[in-house]
């Protein structure tokens, strides 16, 4: 993969679920539910690809479930699962009531399952296999409906929420937004950025290397000094607005991944926009 990996998800065609299912790590394809069911079940499960990694298994979708979409199954996962609902409804059993704007990582082991009367849009995140997440491979385990909201892989209460803990249901929109200024207190310089025209809001992050997930809204005129890159690996996925990288424009529904350390031009937007960002380490910015 490039060191700059961009797709534009509005240019591109939903696959549907019954077409994805051979895509799938083997342990999570096993464990899907009863085969006679599935194609009834995934026909109402569609997606658009936006990073797989078939080492760690880490993989990262736009999904686009319909109307009385239901899980087959209670299970567990072996990794991380992350998601930010963008539009819908619906119900993770153990879990609770999401809507749009609902943000949620679940550590390994915990049982749910997930049912839809009005089918919704998210983006949903494995992370695979990653020590400082505590993260496995990708996976699916199939458990009783008893077991919903409970772990199955650590009875240690400290080992099953992980270095992040459990962010079980949380509604963005009460996050408040932090100005650049007083984010990159709590960061470091972030030599580079534009502070005084960008804010954050903090959705999930790992204190002992830095990791985390966020919201981040660029200001119109938003303009980044120079060319530089990031010790970390870095996620980005454009919610509204738009933004350039040099001499490429990302639009809405842009997805970009940035490898650990690579130099890239610098980042831009005239009009203004809204990210949701992953990033595997420190978020920090090094003017090259």
């Amino acid at each position: 993969m490039p060191d700059l990996h961009v797709v534009d998800t509005e240019a591109i065609a939903w696959e549907n679920g019954v077409d994805s299912i051979a895509k799938m790590a083997p342990e999570f394809r096993a464990n899907l539910g009863p085969p006679e069911k599935l194609e009834e079940t995934f026909s109402k499960y569609n997606m658009k690809l936006l990073l797989s990694d078939p080492d760690t298994t880490k993989r990262g979708e736009r999904i686009h479930l319909t109307p009385g979409y239901a899980d087959l199954t209670p299970s567990y996962h072996d990794s991380v699962e992350e998601c930010l609902l963008l539009e819908g409804a619906c119900y993770i059993h153990g879990e609770g009531e999401f809507k749009g704007g609902d943000y949620f990582w679940r550590p390994p082991g915990w049982v749910h399952w997930v049912e839809s009367a009005e089918g919704f849009d998210a983006l949903l995140f494995h992370e695979g296999i990653s020590e400082p997440e505590r993260s496995g491979p990708s996976s699916r385990r199939v458990r009783p409906d008893e077991e919903c909201g409970t772990n199955q892989l650590h009875s240690d209460h400290d080992a099953a929420i992980g270095p992040r803990g459990w962010v079980k249901r949380l509604d963005t929109n009460l996050v408040p937004w932090q100005r650049g200024p007083a984010f990159a207190r709590s960061e470091g310089p972030l030599q580079g950025y534009d502070l005084d025209h960008v804010s954050f809001k903090v959705l999930s992050k790992n204190p002992v290397v830095g990791s985390q997930s966020l919201l981040v809204r660029l200001d119109s005129s938003y303009r980044q000094e120079g060319p530089g890159g990031h010790s970390a690996a870095q996620q980005l996925f454009v919610l509204s607005g738009s933004l350039a990288i040099g001499d490429r424009g990302i639009p809405k529904g842009g997805y970009i991944y940035r490898e650990a350390g690579s130099v890239h031009p610098p980042m831009v937007s005239e009009e203004g926009a809204e990210l949701f960002m992953k990033t595997e380490g420190w978020l920090d910015f090094l003017r090259a």
